[in-house]
């Protein structure tokens, strides 16, 4: 049976069958005139997990729509400051009063601030000789008036009318007449096409809400003087409705002069935004053996009632049905992540907060710096060990699928700010700011009973934030390390903003790197580079993501002037101390794989790289931590070919939607299950303040067809930038220049903290904006190439995007890159 149960959405149903039950089709919904039909010839779209399938039907709108009697249509796509175009006309006809631009569901709208309108000036609606349409996509958080004709200042006159939203509901008034109110609440700050037709003959108002007619009634003129009555957008008048003034966002606003259908709503809904669409899922619950049910339409009925089909029951069973009707991008957006099944729900990654015994009894703070999977002979380790800033070494056990059953002990306590840590058979080794330790068990009781100086090489200083961090071993066996600088202020020490290497049995420590700030984190990539993070400050105009090619011989140099100087290098006096850094100039330095944004990420720290088939296309690619914001983001790399037959390194980020609740500090992919663990803290400026925490990530590959479409690969090319997404775009969409937006900076490095932006043309606080000349889509469908007028290297360029993937989904993303230079010809 179908129990519409109270409470819930009338929208959404249960159908329980009990064990025994035979095979039985339930219709679902009667579409009525013959104006449903289902996509790919009544077949079901597609199917996912917990027995969810899904299907679309889109309107039989017209299909050649020719408007009737057309006043105008206003696109907001060439509008010169001051006027709109009108698509109708060809005439610059909409005067905007205030009014601005922004993206809009298919390229620009309108933009009302509150205090805003759009005036017809020159053009004349009167509603007692008139029939009349008004149609207009609009996107709100509050009441206001979409379209009036009423007197051009003062109050409210009897025969005013006005189309409005009151208590968030469409509204059609006719003054001293009366007024409708139908259909849902709008303001929801979601994108809705909204409709009106007045028949002059009698008086007849029907309003329609995302296609659907909503209700009618008749609201006849009481034919006052409607002389100085004036059509606008966005304003009545000063005394009526409540909120006079429209405040949010207009999209292709239409006028005929004319009483439209229903099939016509849809058809102007379509040509002036998108197509309105219902979706229809079906979860369901029962025996695992049984057979899915399915959806289709009887195309043999009149009605074309849509059906779903139910298998023979062998257990209990209980189905819910939804159906959600509206703009397409929002209906798919809803309807794949249903078919991503309940437990991820539609989101491209699954997010586990490892518990951790913050009440423990030692009173210790579990604020975490570092970890490392323990070696074990079974292929999946199911220990780590983790550090805390405050000393210790814990070990957790359980690292199974269900983390139900996790158990924590303390090995070790006493160490200085271990913020690095490997686990080997042999012992496993913590790093602190003063040396690396072996700890040994060797009485096998669970807790290291010698605590071993593997090395003490490293120099150390009294300074508050000096980290040792990103311990990493080479496949020679030989260690590496990130050593920071003192900030503010010169090296004391040659190891001070260093990247150090030390020998696989701890005898020799030699400087590989120099010229770090505040460096957190290392990682070594497949080719023997290394990846590591600086934060903004001295002589770093912004923060940075370096590529590393470690040498001893030549340590190539970062750009902290204030960092150690080569080893041998005399020591200055400098503010009453004696100094191992006495640069000054502006000396040749290794510039970033890509400079950040304070905006994009306050405080970069360690890379992950993915070497793990679980991430689907992503695999082989690098994630990004950030210590600021708590989030994972995607790291592009992008090795240009230059003249010379040298490469140089330059990339950029892409955000993955990943956040968490404390700063992050490590990462490492789980070499089994491919899952990303994370760990870290709150101990310094940050926007992420839980004291510390543990985390799985868990991609969700499979789904990421309906759930995440971002650029795996961004590079310039000569005349522009070329973006490789991961899954299929709308051809129409991507190759639409108005969902581009591409500007530029550079930065100014010198001692001052940090750098404000400059435009090309070397102009303070300012960006550069490039036209986006044209967009093409290659024949994979992924990847769109823009050329853009006047493009050159810049330190930060900045990509938006608003454009459709294949299935209709609405992408609006962003990357920040950096171009150093640009590939040969």
């Amino acid at each position: 049976m179908i129990d519409d149960r109270p409470g819930e959405s009338r929208d959404r149903r249960r159908i329980k069958r009990d064990a025994g039950a035979p095979a039985t089709v339930v219709t679902l919904a009667t579409a009525g005139n013959g104006r449903l039909e289902l996509v790919r010839d009544g077949v079901v779209v597609g199917a996912g997990a917990a027995g969810a399938v899904v299907t679309l039907r889109y309107p039989a709108a017209t299909p050649s729509f020719t408007p009737r009697y057309p006043i105008g249509w206003w696109p907001a796509d060439s509008g010169d400051g001051s006027h709109e175009w009108n698509a109708f006309t060809e005439r610059r006809d909409l005067r905007l009063d205030g009014v601005t631009w922004r993206r809009g569901v298919r390229g620009r709208s309108l933009d009302f601030d509150g205090t805003a309108a759009a005036w017809l000036d020159d053009v004349e609606i009167d509603f007692a000789q008139d029939d009349l349409t008004i149609a207009a996509w609009i996107h709100t958080t509050s009441d206001g008036t979409v379209f009036a004709v009423a007197p051009r200042d003062g109050i409210w006159a009897p025969d005013g009318v006005t189309l409005f939203l009151r208590a968030g509901r469409l509204s059609f008034d006719v003054g001293w007449v009366g007024v409708l109110t139908a259909g849902p609440r709008l303001d929801d700050g979601r994108w809705h096409h909204v409709a009106a037709t007045w028949a002059h003959a009698d008086g007849r108002v029907r309003l329609y809400v995302d296609g659907e007619d909503v209700g009618s009634k008749l609201l006849p003129l009481k034919n006052a003087d409607r002389d100085g009555f004036v059509p606008r957008f966005g304003w009545t008048n000063r005394d009526f409705p409540a909120t006079p003034r429209f405040s949010g966002y207009m999209d292709g606003p239409m006028l005929l002069r004319a009483v439209v259908d229903e099939a016509d709503i849809h058809a102007i809904a379509a040509m002036t935004g998108e197509p309105l669409v219902t979706a229809t899922v079906v979860r369901g619950r029962g025996d695992a053996g049984d057979e899915p049910a399915t959806i289709a339409l009887a195309g043999a009925d009149a009605a074309r009632q849509a059906r779903l089909h139910l298998p023979a029951a062998t257990a209990e069973s209980v189905h819910t049905v939804e159906e959600r009707h509206g703009p397409r991008s929002a209906v798919l957006a809803w309807a794949h992540a249903a078919l991503a099944g309940d437990d991820a729900r539609g989101r491209p990654f699954r997010i586990d907060r490892l518990t951790w015994p913050a009440d423990n009894r030692y009173g210790s703070w579990l604020r975490f710096g570092a970890f490392d999977f323990v070696p074990a002979s079974a292929a999946s380790p199911t220990s780590a060990v983790i550090t805390t800033w405050s000393g210790d070494v814990w070990r957790v056990d359980g690292l199974d699928d269900d983390l139900d059953s996790l158990r924590w002990s303390r090995v070790a306590t006493g160490l200085n700010q271990p913020f690095g840590v490997v686990a080997q058979g042999n012992g496993t080794l913590v790093l602190g700011r003063d040396q690396i330790t072996r700890l040994h068990d060797r009485n096998h009781d669970g807790e290291a009973d010698f605590y071993e100086c593997f090395t003490n090489a490293a120099r150390n200083s009294e300074h508050f934030h000096e980290p040792a961090s990103g311990l990493l071993v080479t496949p020679d066996g030989d260690y590496l390390y990130h050593k920071a600088a003192r900030h503010a202020k010169r090296a004391l020490h040659d190891h001070h903003g260093t990247v150090l290497r030390v020998s696989a049995d701890g005898s020799t420590t030699e400087v590989v790197a120099r010229g770090f700030r505040a460096p957190i984190g290392l990682t070594r990539l497949p080719d023997g580079a290394l990846l590591g993070s600086d934060q903004e400050g001295h002589w770093t105009p912004a923060n940075r993501i370096n590529l590393i090619r470690p040498s001893a011989v030549s340590p190539p140099f970062y750009g902290n002037g204030w960092a150690a100087t080569p080893a041998g290098s005399p020591r200055v006096e400098r503010s009453g101390e004696s100094v191992r850094s006495a640069w000054d100039g502006d000396d040749p330095y290794v510039p970033p794989l890509c400079w950040l944004h304070p905006t994009f990420d306050r405080s970069p720290s360690s890379q992950v790289y993915v070497d793990h088939p679980a991430w689907g296309p992503l695999a082989g690619s690098i994630l990004g931590l950030s210590y600021g914001t708590g989030e994972v983001y995607l790291v592009l790399r992008d090795d240009v070919a230059i003249a010379d037959g040298s490469t140089v390194a330059q990339g950029g980020v892409v955000k993955l939607g990943i956040q968490l609740p404390t700063g992050l500090l490590a990462g490492r992919i789980h070499p089994a299950s491919g899952d990303l663990y994370v760990c870290g803290l709150f101990g310094w400026s940050s926007d992420r303040t839980e004291p510390g925490g543990f985390y799985r990530v868990r991609p969700m590959a499979a789904s990421w067809s309906r759930s995440l479409n971002i650029p795996r690969r961004v590079r310039a090319t000569r005349d522009g930038l070329e973006l490789t997404f991961l899954h299929p775009l709308d051809p129409a969409s991507a190759t639409n220049p108005d969902g581009w937006a591409v500007t530029a900076w550079n930065y100014r490095r010198n001692a001052s903290y940090g750098s404000p932006t400059f435009d090309l043309e070397g102009r303070r606080d300012a960006r550069t904006t490039w036209n986006v000349a044209n967009a093409t889509l290659a024949d994979d469908d992924r990847t769109v190439r823009l050329r853009l007028d006047g493009f050159e290297p810049a330190m930060q360029v900045h990509v938006t995007w608003s454009i459709d993937d294949a299935s209709g989904r609405r992408l609006e993303h962003e990357t920040q890159l950096t171009v150093h230079t640009l590939p040969a010809p």
